[in-house]
């Protein structure tokens, strides 16, 4: 069993949870969007980490993994299934990494989401309507 990292955050003086995430890519190919093999990376976080939070650290991440991905691109985070994190599946509370992982009922190290870049994400939903 793997348990998260305990770390002293000094800016708020306070004790933080700092887990472990998978942050994968989806890009367009053949007008989908569809999952890069092998373009997972893993992340640490705050357990009560944003979507923006997650997004910044992730595209920071996969920009230094891969050299043809750029800094200022704009980037969405996606869940598993391409749709954008903006709250929490099935509900309009807003979403934090914690709130997530007790619904998805798994465990940090288990979780994982994608980003992809926003003009893929665009045409990927704009093909999906007109099919």
């Amino acid at each position: 069993m793997s348990y998260p990292l305990l770390m002293f955050c000094f800016v708020s003086s306070c004790w933080h949870w700092f887990v472990q995430i998978t942050v994968g890519r989806m890009h367009l190919v053949s007008k989908q969007l569809k999952q890069v093999r092998g373009g997972s990376c893993t992340i640490k976080v705050d357990q009560t980490s944003t979507a923006d939070n997650i997004l910044q650290l992730a595209v920071e991440k996969q920009c230094a993994c891969n050299w043809y991905l750029r800094r200022d691109s704009d980037y969405i985070l996606l869940y598993p299934d391409g749709r954008p994190v903006e709250s929490l599946p099935a509900s309009h509370h807003p979403f934090t990494l914690a709130a997530y992982r007790d619904f998805m009922d798994k465990p940090f190290q288990k979780l994982t989401f994608f980003i992809c870049d926003r003009e893929d994400f665009v045409a990927g939903i704009h093909n999906s309507v007109l099919c």
